[in-house]
């Protein structure tokens, strides 16, 4: 965005290149992980989705690049069903702890993302996008020898979990909405806040990235608590103190025009973000039980992707009315994922 002059509607555009595929092909996968194990499937994805963004930073082709990060989200949407799979089968009863030290790694790297990047960036230039490659690389040659492993071990799980439980399509709905609304927070949180340090707070391109990272760092540790408070308290609870958190939050960014006061927001939209996202992965696992792949799928797809399918349109109307009215828009969003979030409740056995 800063190196080619890209308008809000073409940053938001390359953050859909990234979801619209990935969102679709997401609950395929999740399909194709209940039926069969492909435990191959988690080096692959991340070698896909590492490389092919690492590539970005050599074409100066905007749709060249938009095609790049579409083929990255498809690398995403292959990881997450397996994997998630995978951490609800060998986590017992504390699911919630285990799927947030799972998400611990994905938001550890958005945390580190825009500051390896940045760092990257200004010492090799363009082509400095091409350390997600070598790192993506790296990690898939150290999950190769589990492969195997993992296969033996989700085969013997994977008949013990299909052999009881029944799927309430109806709460899953419900826990959908609540999907939704977090997804555009995080998308928007991704997208549009660094934005904001860029062109309302007026900071550098250094210091938005330090400061999404701070948000990230923010994530990463608020998505450990958030799994150790929700297998203690319940992972409903935690979905709608979460969203009660966020409302006024993002709000409150939208009127502060000191960098400090700004800063000190990014703490509780970060937990508000994070804190609920292995309650909601539980949630759906719990809803759908005879179907964990494709709840699985959906859960990471659609808390990962569909606010990036909305983004172009969220980059017009800030390129129309500006940064501050899409605050507005976003609040009114949070509000729909807090009424739909009172509405959810507990199933901890098949017969619930």
């Amino acid at each position: 965005v800063a190196h080619l002059g890209y308008t809000y509607e073409m940053a938001a555009g390359l953050t859909f290149a990234g979801c619209i595929l990935s969102t679709v092909a997401q609950p395929f996968f999740g399909v194709l992980s209940d039926r069969m194990t492909k435990s191959w499937l988690i080096p692959a994805g991340i070698l896909i989705g590492g490389v092919s963004l690492g590539l970005t930073g050599l074409f100066s082709s905007y749709w060249t690049v938009f095609l790049l990060i579409m083929i990255s989200g498809i690398g995403g949407s292959i990881f997450h069903p397996e994997a998630a799979r995978l951490v609800n089968q060998v986590s017992g009863k504390g699911k919630g702890t285990a799927l947030s030290l799972f998400s611990v790694g994905g938001n550890a790297g958005f945390a580190i993302g825009p500051l390896i990047m940045a760092t990257a960036l200004y010492w090799f230039g363009e082509s400095g996008t091409l350390v997600t490659a070598f790192l993506s690389f790296l990690a898939a040659a150290a999950l190769l020898p589990y492969v195997r492993k993992m296969k033996r071990q989700t085969a013997v799980l994977g008949k013990e979990a299909s052999a009881g439980g029944k799927n309430d399509w109806n709460l899953f709905s419900r826990l959908t909405f609540c999907i939704f609304s977090r997804s555009l927070a995080f998308t928007f949180a991704n997208t549009f806040i660094p934005l904001f340090f860029l062109r309302v707070l007026h900071t550098d391109v250094l210091t938005a990235s330090h400061l999404l990272t701070l948000l990230f760092s923010i994530g990463v540790v608020t998505t450990l608590i958030g799994g150790l408070i929700a297998d203690r308290t319940g992972y409903v609870r935690m979905v709608q103190i979460s969203a009660l958190i966020l409302l006024p939050s993002m709000l409150a960014l939208a009127y502060v025009s000191q960098l400090w006061a700004a800063a000190l927001l990014l703490i509780p939209i970060g937990f508000s973000i994070f804190a609920p996202f292995s309650s909601i992965v539980v949630l759906g696992q719990q809803y759908l039980r005879r179907s964990i792949g494709f709840a699985s799928g959906v859960t990471f797809g659609i808390a990962f992707s569909f606010g990036g399918i909305l983004a172009p349109f969220m980059g017009r109307f800030a390129d129309s009315h500006g940064l501050i009215p899409l605050f507005s828009f976003m609040a009114a969003v949070n509000l729909l994922g807090l009424l739909f979030s009172l509405t959810l409740r507990e199933k901890k056995n098949s017969s619930d």
